[in-house]
């Protein structure tokens, strides 16, 4: 009977010598409650220029007016009050500034009407997140097309939280003088520029006797382009990225313009030089700028020459048939060695046809070399073979023109003929104009 009350007393015992917190056993955790959770949403841009930004410099926009260039800046998260802020190089970093947004009078292209409606308080929840925070970035200017351009631009703008933590973005912007992507008309139209070259030291008089000291050929075919519109062809060559590019068939090369265009102005027509680079003479022109490419127009370009010249036979004293060759003057042009590449943008000659006159009577005009001309019988000259399709070389026995000559014994001296020769003129092409 004394053992019952010795076994509480040791139980006792135990219970106080436990800590206290090893007797409260905490309720498990309700799953329906939510802790409240006070977070704010990291500071950042929903919109922001980004790259390089391309702005029209002509009149009305851009740098020469006072219109609000539309770059949105807009700022989402942070905490407190957020603040918008750039910073701008170059000369002419005062151009640039930000400025709120023009107020929403219209939804959907109707008035929005406010007039006559009560105010009703409202009732907003608590939030820590800052409101965003929109601007636009506004460009100004002298109200006439600059003469010359602005350089480039780096434009970082700076969102700040009133706790000074803050984020940046930078973007270039670049201005042009074209607006927008070039357009065309439909068709071109292409003349021969046609050049004379001349030896030294030939007098008109003497060059009605010897007039091989002079070939006309064509460097390249002018070809006037306008504007689909008539009035300005939306495209300035000083613009990056602005180029003609000359397309025969598949081909791409880049072209010049024949004329200088003003730098503070659009041009309201172009003229093109297009060379015959031996790709055709089917030719579209397309006009490439930063803005894009525009539509091609065609044309058909043409380098071909017919040059009569009267030449005088060198071997007719001697009497019976001679061989002789014969080709153009090449002055002014190149005279490639057989078989060697053509130089970059120098013309050459390429052979179509030759033909003679048998037999041509002729005096000398007053101050003419001194000739005796004595003609007896009836001389012959005939064109043998012309290397049609070739250039014209150094090598005559490859390239030139062979022609055989009939001469009768009875001619004491020597007597002239006229011939014509038909030629195209090529240009050698530029690797780096290949595109």
């Amino acid at each position: 009977m004394m053992q019952k009350p010795l076994i509480l007393a040791a139980i006792s015992l135990a219970a106080i010598a436990a800590p206290l917190a090893a007797q409260i056993q905490p309720l498990p955790d309700n799953p329906l409650a939510k802790k409240p959770a006070l977070q704010i949403a990291p500071l950042g841009f929903t919109e922001v220029p980004s790259g390089t930004i391309l702005l029209p410099v002509t009149t009305g926009t851009g740098v020469g007016s006072t219109t609000e260039v539309p770059l949105r800046i807009r700022t989402v998260g942070g905490g407190g009050r957020v603040t918008l802020s750039i910073a701008v190089d170059g000369a002419n970093a005062s151009r640039f500034t930000l400025v709120d947004p023009p107020p929403i009078t219209s939804v959907g292209g109707q008035p929005i009407v406010t007039a006559g409606i009560q105010q009703q308080p409202v009732m907003a929840a608590a939030s820590l997140e800052a409101d965003p925070v929109f601007r636009m970035l506004k460009v100004t200017g002298t109200g006439a097309f600059p003469s010359t351009m602005p350089g480039e631009h780096r434009v970082t703008v700076t969102a700040r939280e009133s706790n000074g933590n803050s984020i940046s973005r930078t973007f270039t912007i670049r201005f042009m003088r074209a607006a927008a992507k070039p357009a065309l008309v439909a068709s071109a139209t292409a003349s021969q520029e046609r050049v004379t070259d001349r030896s030294a030291g030939f007098n008109a008089a003497q060059l009605d006797f010897v007039p091989t000291g002079e070939v006309p050929f064509v460097p390249y075919n002018s070809v006037q382009i306008r504007p689909a519109s008539g009035s300005v062809i939306n495209w300035h060559p000083l613009d990056p990225g602005s180029e003609i590019i000359c397309l025969y068939g598949s081909f791409r090369y880049a072209c010049d313009t024949e004329n200088p265009v003003a730098p503070d102005r659009l041009p309201a027509t172009l003229t093109v030089k297009v060379p015959d680079i031996g790709r055709g003479k089917s030719v579209r022109i397309v006009l490439t700028g930063p803005y894009g490419e525009s539509n091609a127009v065609s044309t058909t370009i043409d380098s071909e020459v017919d040059r009569t010249v009267r030449r005088r036979l060198s071997v007719a004293q001697f009497g019976g048939k001679h061989l002789f060759r014969s080709a153009p003057a090449e002055r002014g042009t190149d005279l490639p060695k057989n078989g060697d590449p053509v130089k970059c943008d120098r013309p050459y000659l390429v052979w179509k046809d030759q033909t003679v006159e048998d037999k041509v009577f002729y005096s000398p005009p007053p101050g003419a070399l001194p000739i005796g001309i004595k003609l007896a019988g009836e001389p012959k000259v005939r064109v043998v073979s012309v290397p049609r399709g070739q250039r014209i070389t150094d090598n005559p026995d490859a390239s030139w023109a062979q022609l055989e000559s009939d001469v009768p014994a009875g001619i004491t001296n020597f007597y002239v003929f006229d011939t014509t020769y038909n030629y195209t003129t090529q240009v050698g092409e530029c690797a780096d104009r290949r595109r």
